[in-house]
């Protein structure tokens, strides 16, 4: 009997307990990205509660980042630190603002690759509880053949010009 009491309060507890995850909504806009070998993408997005009753505000104290494919991917989570509001309050949105940026390795294959990004904090500044995890995505394109700048072409003509111009005056002599 007593356990049969208890077993609503120890739920109670533990979802009212700080560490429930996913009580932070994180959308890009857009989560795919599209580059080359080299190319830095940069993505944005929106943060909001997504209960109005949550029991603390959130403290928003980091990023972790994770992408398919090989290991030598560049992450940077600078401008979510400089654009995310310290704390987020029950029921508060913001955004939309840069996020994080990733820079495409160079010699990777061409394809679709799929990462996911937690937003870690909680009720403190030193938690690293997640607080919601969202998915995008990075299509990465052959890299464009190097088109000749106009000043190169240009020297090119203006060489093979002068050349013939050259050999025309020498047969002439």
């Amino acid at each position: 009997m007593t356990i049969k009491l208890l077993q609503p309060v120890l739920l109670g507890l533990l979802c009212g307990f700080p560490a429930c995850a996913d009580s932070i909504s994180v959308v890009f806009t857009p989560s795919l990205l599209t580059g080359s070998q080299g190319v830095t993408l940069t993505f944005q997005g929106a943060l909001g509660t997504t209960t109005s009753d949550l029991p603390y505000d959130a403290y928003l104290n980091s990023l972790s980042i994770s992408l398919a494919g090989p290991l030598d991917w560049s992450f940077d989570s600078t401008p979510f630190m400089a654009n995310a509001p310290l704390q987020l309050a029950s029921g508060a949105a913001t955004g939309p603002f840069d996020f994080f940026s990733v820079t495409v390795p160079l010699g990777l294959a061409p394809g679709l690759y799929d990462g996911a990004v937690s937003v870690l904090g909680g009720t403190d500044p030193d938690s690293e509880v997640i607080l919601g995890v969202s998915g995008f995505q990075v299509q990465v394109e052959e890299a464009p053949a190097p088109v000749p700048e106009p000043a190169s072409s240009l020297l090119l003509l203006a060489g093979g010009v002068g050349g013939v111009l050259l050999l025309r005056l020498r047969q002439r002599r």
